[in-house]
């Protein structure tokens, strides 16, 4: 999600105030340490604009392939 969210140049803030969530959430589930409600992992997704599976977007990524 984190990779998504910079690659579209949003802030934490800008995306939570989309997904209507508060930025503290939104940086606790890319940190890993919550995971989103189903509804909330929509609402992400649908301001990502995100076409994929909602398990691939809250996927972690090893930090060598955040470069890819």
């Amino acid at each position: 999600m984190k990779f998504e969210r910079e690659k579209q140049g949003l802030t934490q803030a800008a995306l939570a105030r989309v997904a209507w969530l508060n930025s503290s959430e939104l940086s606790k589930m890319e940190r890993g340490r919550t995971v989103p409600y189903e509804e909330q992992a929509r609402r992400i997704a649908a301001a990502l604009g995100w076409e994929g599976s909602l398990e691939e977007l809250f996927e972690p990524i090893d930090a060598g392939e955040a470069g890819v």
